[in-house]
């Protein structure tokens, strides 16, 4: 199943795609009225890549059987616990700078760079001061949920699946 995130970078690509289209139409000479379709057409993705990633920026995680998600604004990470190779609680990341991604007042997602972790994924709620940092192979996710109390107890039970789980 197609996630909405996955739903939003299509719409982006179809995006600069249409835009690609339109200015090759143009310079190929074409008749207007199909660049003006290919225009009307690059408008409309925008707006559904904006509509679907604001919508849809709420971070949450879930433990399932063999592995973690964690779904946001232009994030949706699936990671097996046998492929974690550390896991822990920190207060003290540096978030740095949008790669790709979502960046609202109160929560980024997608793909994010900072000195520490190079370039990598986050799905955050800037007013939760603490955050789960997992690593597996050279990747590096970076979550937390809406509140300290609710990332504190979803680290112990991500620590206690990935545990009870033969890696």
């Amino acid at each position: 199943m197609i996630s909405r995130t996955q739903i939003s970078w299509i719409c982006l690509a179809a995006a600069i795609l249409s835009i690609v289209i339109a200015v090759a139409f143009g310079l190929s000479g074409w008749p207007d009225i199909y660049i003006l379709v290919m225009v009307g057409i690059a408008s409309f993705f925008p707006i559904l890549f904006l509509v679907l990633s604001i919508t849809g920026a709420k971070v949450q995680a879930y433990l399932n059987d063999d592995r973690l998600r964690v779904t946001g604004g232009m994030l949706d990470v699936s990671i097996p616990y046998s492929k974690m190779d550390r896991v822990e609680l920190r207060a003290d990341v540096d978030y740095g700078g949008r790669v790709a991604g979502y960046a609202g007042s109160d929560i980024i997602g997608g793909f994010f760079g900072n000195k520490e972790f190079g370039t990598y994924r986050v799905g955050v709620h800037l007013s939760t001061p603490i955050c789960i940092v997992v690593s597996y192979g050279k990747r590096i996710l970076v979550f937390n949920l809406d509140s300290s109390m609710s990332t504190d107890k979803f680290y112990r039970d991500l620590v206690k699946k990935r545990g009870s789980v033969a890696l």
